[in-house]
């Protein structure tokens, strides 16, 4: 997991820096009025998804995690809390979605770390990094923005 602000993506890139390089290109160019959807960077392995939505109270919320990609994600507006907890802690809520690439957890909020995101912080959870995003920052529910980059592991990661 990777929590920092945008301008010091380059420091994570290591030898895979065109990849990244296209990743947060996008987030630092997206206007906030970009329209919701799916916006490919480089076919199905590298795209932005882009939603608008509204945070979430804790118990109205779900950790994940995905096997084959990468989630970076940023917020062009609004903020929301992200919870990064280790797998190990966690009890597998189903099963895993292959086609989805998603499972769900149950919540571990003693193992739980918040990571405020705001517009100019990016977080990244790697496969097998469990995440519960679009929680709410105050008790009330607040308008958001959101990007996105989902990166196949086969881009960036040595198996």
């Amino acid at each position: 997991m990777i929590y920092d602000y945008l301008e010091n993506w380059e420091t994570y890139s290591g030898t895979k820096q065109k990849i990244w390089k296209q990743a947060f290109d996008f987030i630092k160019t997206a206007p906030n009025d970009l329209k919701d959807g799916k916006y490919e960077l480089a076919g199905e392995k590298l795209y932005a998804n882009v939603s608008s939505y509204e945070t979430r109270i804790i118990h109205d919320s779900r950790i994940e995690l995905h096997r084959e990609f990468i989630d970076v994600q940023a917020l062009l507006s609004g903020r929301e809390i992200i919870f990064y907890n280790p797998v190990t802690t966690l009890k597998r809520d189903g099963k895993f979605n292959t086609v989805k690439d998603c499972g769900f957890y149950e919540r571990n909020m003693d193992t739980a770390v918040p990571l405020l995101l705001t517009p100019g912080f990016f977080a990244t959870f790697f496969p097998d990094e469990a995440h519960m995003p679009c929680v709410c920052y105050a008790e009330i529910p607040e308008p958001v923005k959101k990007v996105v980059i989902k990166i196949h592991r086969s881009l960036v990661l040595a198996d």
